[in-house]
Formats: structure tokens, sequence, C-alpha cells
């Protein structure tokens, strides 16, 4: 063992370096300049109506970005505003008619994942209908429209569209059971899973939301407490993830009350969660998970600064949405917990090893490199070496195919905004070489909120 780590060692030494990979939640500002815009400025300047209120957001292939709006005195109908790559303001479109009386229009949306002239952003409101939009034609399709089954809310929170077995699924939160008005209930639970057509995919799941507090408010469209309030799908991780308004547990000196944690296509957590961009913070709204063209996952968000809701969404921002990069050979790389200083339940996770090893893993920390990295050695190591080594965190055994290493995060403040790699490297058995890696993983320490 102690041979092949100096061998991988030296490798890593001589590597030229490459691009670092940034880390989880970390800004992304190759769209934006500064990773975030205030839509509702922007959207005032170019209008001169007086908007408080942005709640739903998706991107579309073209690079464009769609914004679902709460209607004002002056705007008339709740509205969709469109806006450039860049940012730069576009257009809008008027929601239908129908919409006007209903408190915000259109919540959180989600983009079909297709490209084709039928491609649509589709959304939710009050009731159980889900409405299709074209985004290249710009216009609401009558036809489009969806009535979910299993609804049993009073309105979608949350929405996202994933694949499972080939299948495009609607996934969708719902909030605070009409036969129980005054019933204090988390906004966002139960999650269902429904077909295209409306009809059960599967069971539905309960509320998965983690370190959430019930508020004293009563479940009333005018009265939203903390709870979901937006969905992402990640198709390469096949995760679902859910933007979290957590304003009891852990507040954060910035005012940020906003989470993000995953679940899988069951329903069940994952145990990963991660903040947004801690300089912007905010109350949580809508958000969209879409990849770029280099492949990096990028989580796109709403927040808002009126912890009382009365002013929603008028940020939006983007950082980095994922933890793991490059290629495995070795079980899927994770993490547990929240990446935060002083945090001291925190871990990195492997998981899905295949047979053959040696009933060891070693995860190793290091500066990331973007793939192909370091290339495989035959005869030493079986994948690329995503990460330019620092050191070696230890070895923990491997049970049941899985490998987890706590690693308490020190309470100082120099280490915050620090980003760090993991990689973890597993050795065969008999023999211990050719070593086998899984997926590097890439993070970013931030502030306890």
């Amino acid at each position: 063992m102690h041979s092949a780590t100096r061998l991988l060692l030296c490798s890593a030494i001589l590597a030229a370096s490459t691009q670092a990979q940034r880390g989880l939640g970390q800004l992304y500002q190759e769209n934006l300049a500064a990773g975030s815009i205030d839509l509702i400025s922007l959207i005032d300047a170019n209008t001169g109506f007086g908007h408080d209120s942005c709640l739903g957001v998706a991107r579309t292939p073209d690079g464009h970005y769609f914004v679902s709006t709460r209607r004002s005195l002056t705007s008339g109908l709740h509205k969709y505003y469109e806006f450039d790559a860049a940012g730069g303001y576009l257009g809008s479109h008027d929601q239908p008619s129908a919409n006007f009386n209903d408190p915000e229009g259109y919540l959180d949306l989600a983009w079909d994942g297709k490209t084709g002239p039928s491609s649509k952003i589709w959304a939710g409101m009050t009731g159980s209908t889900l409405q299709g939009f074209n985004w290249q034609l710009g216009v609401f399709d009558s036809a489009a429209q969806v009535t979910v089954e299993n609804f049993d809310g009073v309105r979608v929170s949350c929405l996202a569209i994933a694949e499972i077995d080939g299948e495009s699924v609607f996934i969708s939160s719902d909030s605070c059971p009409p036969s129980s008005a005054n019933e204090v209930r988390i906004p966002g639970s139960p999650v269902h899973y429904s077909n295209m057509d409306g009809s059960p995919f599967q069971d539905s799941t309960a509320d998965p939301t983690p370190d959430v507090l019930e508020s004293s408010l009563a479940c009333r469209p005018d009265q939203i407490p903390e709870g979901k309030f937006g969905a992402a799908y990640d198709p390469l991780t096949q995760t679902v993830w859910w933007h979290v308004d957590a304003r009891n547990d852990n507040p954060n000196p910035n005012g940020s009350l906003t989470r993000f944690f995953a679940t899988d296509l069951e329903g069940n957590r994952s145990g990963e969660i991660f903040q947004g961009d801690r300089s912007i913070g905010g109350v949580a709204n809508g958000c969209e998970f879409y990849v770029d063209s280099n492949g990096n996952g990028v989580m796109l968000y709403l927040v808002g600064s009126d912890e009382d809701r009365n002013r929603r969404g008028e940020i939006m921002v983007e950082v980095y949405g994922r933890f793991a990069y490059g290629e495995t050979c070795s079980g899927r790389i994770g993490y547990e917990g929240e990446c935060f200083l002083g945090n001291s339940d925190w871990s990195i996770k492997l998981e899905n090893i295949p047979a053959g090893h040696a009933g060891v893993a070693v995860l190793w920390r290091g500066a990331g490199v973007f793939p192909p990295g370091i290339p495989a050695t035959p005869g030493l190591n079986n994948c690329a070496l995503n990460i330019e080594y620092r050191q070696s965190m230890g070895g923990v055994s491997i049970l049941d195919g899985q490998a987890n290493l706590p690693l308490a995060i020190p309470d100082s403040p120099s280490l915050l905004g620090f980003e760090a790699a993991f990689q973890w490297l597993v050795p065969g058995s008999p023999s211990l070489l050719p070593l086998d890696l899984s997926r590097a993983g890439s993070v970013r320490i931030g502030a306890n909120f």
C-alpha cells in the first residue's frame, strides 16, 4: 500500500495543474457577471411595473431565463418575464386571464428537458392543474394542461421533471390539506410522482424536509410558514434538490434562511445538504438545475429579503450545484451533512463499491482538477486521479459495499470559503494493484447558518 501511495503521489506532484473544479455552492459567474441579478429592479426599470415578487425560474436550452412573477396593482396580470443568457431583459408574457384572482399565479417552474417544437415549461398554482408554456413561441398552450390525480393540497408549491426509466415524470409537492385549514403544516408536503398525463407514477412520499421546525402560523395561503419552495432535478445523479426556507433552525447573521437538500427518486434523504451563496443569503423561493456546455451542474434559484414573504424572490442566483466530478471505477462518492465551520457531523462517503476489493478504502484530499485529470496508469490505477494531492485523510473498512469517513470541520474563521476536493482509493484483492478510484468531489466550506 505504501509503495502504491508513493507512486501515485509522485504522479500528482509532477502533473501539470489544470483549472480547478469549483466547490459546491460557489457562485457560478459564466453567465451573470456577478453570479446574481436583482430581477425586480431590472423589471421595474424596463417596464415601469411595480412588481414585488418573483416565484419560479427556469433556464431553456437557448440560454434564456424565464421567471414567473406575482402581479401588482400596476402590472395587471401575473406574468412570465424573459431574460437573455447574460441576464438582459427581453420581454414579458401574460399568464392566462383565468389566473387573475389567484393571489400569486404560477409558482415553481420546471423545463421538460426537451428541445423540439413541443418543449414546454410547466408550473402549477392553487389547485391541481399544471400548465405548459411553449417557450419557443412565447405562448401558454391551452391544450397543455395536466390534472394531477393524487393531489390532496391547496396548491402546487414545488415542481420538477425527472427522467425515470426513460419516462418524464412530474415530481410535485402540495401544501395544506383543505379539510384542515387550521392545521399547522410545512409547505411542500406531501411529495407526489405523476406521469405526464397526471396519473400516479408511484406512491407519494411524506415531507422529507430536514432541520425545519413547523411554524406557529396556521396553514393558510396568506400565512406561509417555512418549508419547501422549489424543486430541481439533476439528471446525472438522478437527485431531486429541494430549496428550503429554514428560518427557525440555525439562523444566519446575514439573514439567509435558504438551504438545498437532496432526495433520491423514491423520496429518501441522501444526507446531502448545501447552502446557496453565503454573501447573498435570502429567503427561499423557486429553483431549477441545468447543465452547462462544459458539463457543470448549475443550481439556479431565487431568494428574497423579506422574512414575512410580502416581497419574494427578487434576486436570481447561480451556484455550482454538484459535488462529484470525473469518472469512477469504484462506487459513488458523496457526503453527508452540511459543510460549515464547526460542524462535527460532516463526512465523506463511498457507496456501491463493487466486489474484488481488499476491504478498505482510503480517502485523499487535495485541490480539484477538471477531468481528465492525471491519466490512469495501467497496472497502477484504473481511473484518472482528479485531485492534486495534499494529504491522506485515512482509511476505513468497507462494509456492505460502503465506506464512510467522518471529517469534523474546525471552527476556524480562516477556513471560511476554503475549497477542498476528495477522492477515494480502493485497493484490490488479492493484490493491491491496480488501485480503483472513485469520482472526485469538490466542496466549499461555509458559515454556520
